[in-house]
């Protein structure tokens, strides 16, 4: 089986994809976020969150890699944060970590969804969403108003601000970057209308890749990345992988093909599992069980629906 991107160019999730990369170039990362998100369908339509057996799996696995690194290109170890996000009616966002019974402001803007859609995977239970959002930067009275606004509300003390707040967000959220080029968020959630709320809400675990300041192929890179992990929590739940540095599927095989103007690069031949570093061998015997000449290759197929 081949993989090559110009016939995975042509799926509903690519287009969408590279229609947002095209008409935002140059804001991705500064104040346009594009964020990709695992879930599935409910009654009412996208219902964020994964199994937290195939959450816990992929975040312990994640935490064994060594390449993750800092917004300044230092390698770090991700540890998990204790944040509390408030929204207040107007939009705006104060996002704080707790640490030791004090509080740390993360961020301050004013946060409006822009364009979203939801893509399906033949018969999978997953689906992805693709949603866009501008994230406005507040002046520093205002970011200086609601932050203390925020920190007074989740400290129990009194607070004055004009806008009522609308949502609260307990998140434990471990972030894995890469590079700045994209970010994992593996976070544990929950919400509610105050503090009180939040503590009786059942917890959401929630999966998510944002895109960062596009430098290559970032709308394969993400598209593909995805996939991968999908199929990879599809057939191999109990050790959820990132696929290994040799793996076409690795996001190293993008940053090494630079492009122009968010043209495609092409990538073809077998992806094969030669190896059961970073997978395990049941994955590789789910390989040739679907393979048509018993060969260790991923079905890549699946990914072009």
């Amino acid at each position: 089986m081949s993989l090559d991107i110009r016939e995975i160019w042509s799926s509903p999730v690519v287009v969408f994809l590279n229609r947002l990369l095209c008409d935002n170039w140059s804001n991705i990362g500064l104040t346009t976020e594009i964020e990709s998100r695992l879930g599935r369908m409910g009654e009412n339509g996208f219902v964020s969150g994964v199994n937290v057996k195939y959450f816990y799996g992929m975040r312990d696995y994640l935490l064994t890699k060594d390449y993750w690194t800092d917004e300044n290109g230092k390698h770090v170890k991700p540890i998990e944060d204790d944040e509390y996000a408030i929204v207040f009616e107007d939009r705006v966002r104060v996002v704080l970590i707790k640490s030791n019974n004090t509080y740390s402001v993360k961020e301050v803007i004013r946060k409006k969804s822009q364009e979203k859609e939801t893509f399906f995977f033949g018969d999978s239970i997953f689906t992805l969403r693709i949603a866009m959002a501008e994230e406005i930067p507040l002046a520093e009275q205002e970011k200086s108003q609601y932050t203390q606004a925020a920190i007074n509300y989740v400290s129990g003390k009194p607070f004055k601000s004009e806008s009522r707040i609308t949502l609260v967000r307990r998140r434990q959220r471990t972030s894995f970057n890469f590079n700045n080029e994209y970010r994992l968020d593996l976070t544990v959630t929950q919400s509610g209308s105050s503090l009180e709320a939040v503590k009786s809400h059942p917890p959401i675990y929630e999966i998510e890749c944002e895109l960062g300041i596009p430098r290559h192929s970032h709308c394969e890179q993400l598209f593909i990345y995805l996939n991968a992990i999908l199929h990879r929590m599809l057939s191999q739940p109990d050790t959820v992988a990132i696929p290994p540095g040799t793996s076409k599927f690795h996001p190293n095989v993008f940053k090494r093909a630079a492009i122009i103007n968010c043209c495609p690069c092409s990538i073809t031949g077998d992806i094969i599992l030669d190896s059961s570093e970073g997978y395990n061998d049941e994955l590789i015997q789910w390989c040739k069980k679907h393979n048509e000449e018993g060969k260790p290759i991923l079905p890549v197929s699946l990914a072009k629906q």
